[in-house]
């Protein structure tokens, strides 16, 4: 029989002096900062991310919380603010092009993510180009986005870790009356750490979206989505997989701040080493805008999942996705964040887990030109066999993460940000427990 294994120790390195390529970086930037720079474009600063999948030092940008050496969300556009076949917001000024350039230091006791603690200094540099044929003040026309986002991780005492990674995105949307078609491709190479995945790994990651919006009159919008996302783990003992997802749902608005809608997903996942996956859901959709101040979406019902060769056997679990926005005054804003749903272990191979999670964050402007950001999240990941023939105790975890800091924004093209970082993952399975703590400070240019 198989038997389920313990992450295996981190990878050997070796120790490298001093960090005279993070001095070097800071020196450049520093002198950087010295030129003239346009005031058209604005400085992103995102909220802390819910736990997930895809993160690592590259990530990194403000205090809020986008450096995470666990989970999050894969990283978005430069210069938007959503992609994944909805409309980029353009977050430069009036010039069709941004330009974005950040350097970083981060010091991390736990950079594998491991019981036993192995720590460094990281220093991070990124550039971000992105050009917008078309009107870039106006998310809902016609338009061609693209941006590429390369970053180097540079690690002071295990040169051998250093990092190339790659963002690169390339959105299309067309709007006729009542149609909007949009086709986009992305591609993300990072190393990255996760809870999950119990160690530092490197990962390609291919996403290619389609998706059609008809409103069929101001009452009635329909919807639907179609994706294939490849993961692709180039590390020993790490599986890749492919999946393909359908979306189709209506959504009926009953006034100006409620709409409910209904709609089916289909999903065919595609795992080496490990049995294929059918699902199907059937959700229920709901988007409200209460005020400028309040709002918040809703999506939950059923899935249905089957594996190929009948082993674990159909399962039927609940689903969901929320979001919810509250602004009470303009200086404040607070987000939460939640979902559940089924994701493949990519190194516990042939297991699928349950992950459940949520997260709330807090941004609040002081003194005009300082923003303070606090965010908490937890998740429970509950793994179940996906495969014949294995046996033994199945693990569950709970994560938890906090994170706080000070950003400061002197004007329209830097920010300069510090912030502190804690995340605890209690595994049943004690090689993959761990607690981290990280301290960071950064700087972003743009043009």
């Amino acid at each position: 029989m198989k038997q389920m294994n313990e992450p295996k120790q981190g990878i050997c390195v070796t120790p490298s002096l001093l960090s005279v390529k993070g001095a070097i970086l800071w020196i450049n930037l520093l002198l950087g900062v010295g030129f003239s720079l346009s005031a058209e474009a604005q400085v992103m600063s995102s909220l802390a991310p819910p736990p997930g999948t895809y993160s690592g030092p590259s990530a990194i940008s403000t205090s809020s919380g986008t450096y995470t050496n666990a989970s999050a969300p894969p990283a978005t556009a430069p210069g938007a603010t959503e992609v994944g076949g909805s409309a980029p917001v353009w977050q430069g000024g009036k010039l069709p092009f941004l330009i974005t350039a950040s350097v970083s230091e981060v010091y991390d006791d736990n950079i594998f993510v491991q019981p036993h603690k192995v720590s460094d200094y990281i220093t991070q540099f990124s550039l971000k180009g992105e050009y917008r044929f078309g009107d870039p003040t106006v998310s809902d026309g016609n338009f061609l986005d693209i941006y590429y986002a390369p970053s180097f991780d540079l690690y002071a005492k295990h040169s051998s870790l250093d990092a190339f990674n790659q963002n690169a995105d390339l959105f299309y949307q067309h709007r006729f009356s009542r149609l909007t078609l949009s086709v986009e491709q992305s591609y993300v190479k990072q190393q990255q750490t996760a809870a999950a995945l119990g160690n530092l790994v490197t990962s390609d990651v291919y996403l290619t979206t389609a998706k059609a919006d008809y409103a069929y009159s101001d009452k009635l919008d329909l919807d639907a989505t179609f994706t294939q996302d490849i993961v692709d783990y180039t590390n020993p003992g790490y599986t890749s997989s492919n999946e393909w997802v359908g979306d189709l749902y209506f959504l009926y608005h009953l006034d100006s701040k409620l709409s409910i809608g209904l709609g089916p997903e289909f999903g065919f996942l595609d795992i080496q080493e490990a049995p294929n996956q059918t699902y199907q859901e059937l959700l229920g959709h709901l988007d409200y805008r209460y005020s400028q101040k309040l709002s918040f979406d809703v999506s939950g019902g059923v899935e249905y999942r089957q594996f190929q060769g009948g082993v674990p056997g159909d399962q039927l679990t609940p689903v969901f996705t929320l979001s919810g926005t509250y602004t009470p005054f303009t200086s404040t804003t607070i987000t939460a964040l939640g979902s559940r749903g089924y994701n493949p272990s990519y190194n516990l191979i042939g297991q699928d887990y349950i992950a459940t999670r949520i997260s709330l964050t807090g941004r609040q402007r002081f003194l005009q030109k300082f923003y303070f950001n606090l965010g908490f999240g937890y998740e429970n990941d509950d793994y179940e066999f996906a495969s014949a023939g294995l046996t033994g105790p199945t693990r569950e975890d709970n994560y938890f993460y906090a994170n706080t800091g000070v950003d400061w924004t002197p004007n329209n093209w830097l920010t300069a940000s510090v912030y502190y970082k804690y995340q605890n993952d209690q595994s049943s399975f004690g090689g993959f427990a761990f607690n981290d703590n990280q301290v960071g400070i950064s700087a972003t240019v743009s043009y």
